[in-house]
């Protein structure tokens, strides 16, 4: 099926839009898959954000 068309009468919701642009996470891993960019990271600290969340601190 073609990017926005019908799927049971309804609209299909692009992922990782917001506000009409994509986020940063996708623009990122995009730039990796093409090999634009090399990303090397430090994991600093993770925390349980208590709501089923977990955060990483990466550097």
């Amino acid at each position: 099926m073609a990017k926005g068309g019908k799927k049971g009468g309804k609209m299909r919701r692009k992922v990782g839009m917001v506000n009409g642009s994509l986020s940063v996470v996708r623009q990122i891993r995009a730039l990796v898959a093409h090999k634009c960019v090399k990303i090397l990271v430090g994991i600093l600290r993770v925390e349980n954000a208590g709501n089923g969340e977990t955060q990483a601190v990466v550097l």
